[in-house]
């Protein structure tokens, strides 16, 4: 069966949203690895297409970690994402929420527990039993 105009259009439409949702990645990527040398300056934020400014992916960190601080306790993806949008955040894409999962799950400094939700990686969660691993200059409190 074909498609009609309209249909093909809102394909080609969801396609495009997809491509751009995958630019963007690589674009928050490559900004956080190579250090901001050729990443725009701040200033220059890329939008969606309603025109409303995209979060930068450390700023929207900055902002989760801020919420789950905030709120404290764990929250899981949909409440987090909720608080994180309240908050001010644009993750953007044709799918933002899977797009804020996505972006939340691959960042180094949330840890997603299991049953109570995603909280900051440093910091400790008793009520989840949660308590960040030791650093280097932590290891050696008790060494003599």
């Amino acid at each position: 069966m074909s498609q009609s105009p309209y249909e093909k259009a809102l394909t080609r439409k969801a396609q495009l949203e997809a491509d751009l949702q995958r630019v963007q990645s690589f674009l928050d990527m490559y900004a956080e690895f190579a250090g901001g040398e050729d990443a725009p300056a701040a200033s220059q934020k890329p939008t969606t297409g309603d025109s409303e400014p995209i979060t930068p992916y450390d700023e929207l960190e900055n902002i989760a970690v801020n919420v789950l601080i905030k709120n404290g306790r764990p929250l899981k993806r949909q409440q987090f994402y909720e608080a994180v949008k309240e908050a001010g955040a644009n993750v953007g894409g044709s799918d933002e929420r899977g797009n804020f999962g996505s972006k939340m799950s691959r960042s180094n400094r949330l840890v997603n527990l299991d049953g109570y939700g995603y909280w900051p990686k440093d910091k400790a969660c008793a009520a989840a039993n949660y308590f960040p691993p030791q650093t280097e200059s932590g290891s050696n409190l008790f060494s003599s």
